[in-house]
């Protein structure tokens, strides 16, 4: 693998500033939306009080409807920062932040450092994306994993 430039380093660096500034800026200073984030919150939260890092739970009722990853993410989160809308958050910003690195590396391999760091510019811009990355949702986290595997695959198929 060639080594990058001191300016192709430099340009990744500040394409990661710019996704972190617009993934996580005042990212706890609203409340929680929307109907799946207190229900991510909530049950995590439950499941901190219980004790029970297995069974989450909302409103005293099982909640199986999604991995249980997101919820062991929060609890860390929730350990670290306290119970917070940033605690709750942060997993899906530095999941978009990762995103962002990857479609950046992903795109540098095939079509050259100029048209990456555009990639990384349109999809850290994106109103979707940013919106994504600031929720307390599985979309960005799920997006990310996936997005690692597929290019895993392509990059061992071509090599």
């Amino acid at each position: 693998m060639t080594r990058m430039s001191d300016k192709t380093v430099l340009l990744g660096l500040l394409l990661l500033l710019l996704a972190g500034t617009l993934f996580f800026f005042q990212l706890g200073a609203t409340g929680l939306f929307d109907a799946d984030e207190p229900a991510y919150a909530g049950a995590a939260r439950e499941m901190l009080e219980r004790g029970d890092w297995v069974t989450p739970y909302f409103n005293g009722q099982p909640r199986f409807d999604k991995p249980i990853l997101f919820y062991w993410l929060i609890l860390l989160s929730y350990r670290i920062f306290g119970i917070t809308e940033f605690a709750v958050r942060i997993w899906s910003a530095l999941a978009g932040v990762g995103l962002v690195a990857l479609l950046w590396r992903a795109a540098r391999r095939r079509i050259g450092g100029e048209a990456a760091l555009w990639t990384g510019v349109a999809f850290s811009a994106n109103f979707l994306t940013a919106l994504l990355a600031r929720a307390a949702v599985t979309d960005m986290l799920f997006t990310f994993f996936v997005t690692a595997a597929i290019l895993a695959g392509l990059t061992a198929v071509e090599e």
